[in-house]
């Protein structure tokens, strides 16, 4: 299953590799599969499979189609309530209990957490417990698993590796012509 291994994370690539790598398992899986999912991203109606540099325009300018039910990249908003959903019950680790955001009947995690800590991200030793980062990574990456999960069991959502993610902000304020792409590209993590 998809995201159950913990063999090395992959890096070294770009948010256009990331782009193409979703619609390549997309057709991969249909092709095993006999279904027909729809790839996530396009440029001019055409779906996106080159992220080489010669076809830098068509990465940058690509779009997501919404509705595709095709492997996508995770938008900003779903990167972030993943990485801060706590869940029903009001945590009871201290000072997490006091400081967890109650909003829509579920709890938060404050945004000064790492994702499945227990205290706020200066707290060395709740961080360690759940992500890699500069202190405590030695200078490279870790297998997928190695701290602790957050409270839906996703590793590494404070850590380890950057994430891409697909933003949906439109940005005419980027240069004066009419953008083919209405998409901009972050990472979180």
């Amino acid at each position: 299953m998809i995201g159950q291994q913990t063999k090395p994370v992959v890096t070294n690539i770009n948010a256009h590799d990331a782009m193409v790598w979703c619609n390549a398992l997309t057709e991969y899986y249909n092709f095993r599969n006999g279904t027909r999912l729809e790839c996530a991203y396009t440029y001019e109606g055409e779906i996106l499979r080159d992220s080489r540099n010669i076809n830098f325009i068509a990465c940058w300018g690509a779009t997501w189609k919404p509705n595709s039910k095709g492997f996508r990249l995770l938008t900003t908003t779903e990167w972030e309530l993943a990485a801060r959903y706590l869940g029903p019950k009001r945590p009871k680790e201290v000072p997490l209990n006091t400081e967890a955001i109650l909003l829509s009947n579920l709890y938060w995690t404050p945004s000064k957490y790492a994702s499945g800590a227990t205290a706020k991200y200066t707290d060395q030793e709740a961080t360690d417990l759940v992500g890699w980062y500069a202190a405590n990574s030695d200078g490279s990456t870790h297998p997928v698993g190695e701290k602790k999960p957050n409270a839906l069991g996703i590793y590494d959502m404070s850590g380890n590796v950057i994430e891409w993610c697909f933003e949906t902000s439109e940005l005419p304020a980027l240069n004066n012509r009419k953008s083919p792409g209405k998409f901009l590209l972050k990472f979180a993590g």
